[in-house]
């Protein structure tokens, strides 16, 4: 498993609502994905839940499951919809992801079971400062 602090916080952030069929296949919802950039406040974000409850959660399953075309690394992690929908309302309050109030609601009407989180991988000098 990999860690927050190996995130490239100076990446897009992206976030896609999935549909889980009864044997299991996970599949993006097209057309729904929410993309931040660092300038539309992902960085804040990221400081926001790396000091939140929900790092631990996010990192227990934070791995390295594909890459870009180029081959750069991506990070994945995900949440239940329910879950990611107490993050949303936790975010919102401390003034990040305006866009999840109105996206959740949405999202669950088209089937979404669960939310994945993509990051880059990050090099070190590219990586988030380890938390003391």
């Amino acid at each position: 498993m990999s860690l927050l602090q190996e995130i490239d916080i100076n990446r897009n952030l992206t976030i896609w609502p999935c549909t889980r069929s009864e044997d299991g296949l996970i599949r993006a919802i097209p057309g729904e994905r929410i993309e931040l950039a660092p300038d539309d406040g992902s960085i804040g974000f990221f400081d926001w839940l790396r000091q939140s409850p929900w790092a631990s959660e996010l990192e227990s399953c934070l791995q390295c499951l594909s890459e870009t075309n180029n081959g750069e690394p991506l990070l994945t992690t995900w949440l239940e919809l329910d879950d990611f929908a107490a993050l949303g309302v936790a975010a919102t309050v401390a003034g990040w992801l305006k866009p999840l109030e109105t996206a959740v609601a949405r999202w669950r009407a088209n089937g979404c079971a669960l939310v994945d989180f993509t990051w880059f991988k990050g090099t070190q000098s590219t990586s988030s400062p380890r938390l003391s």
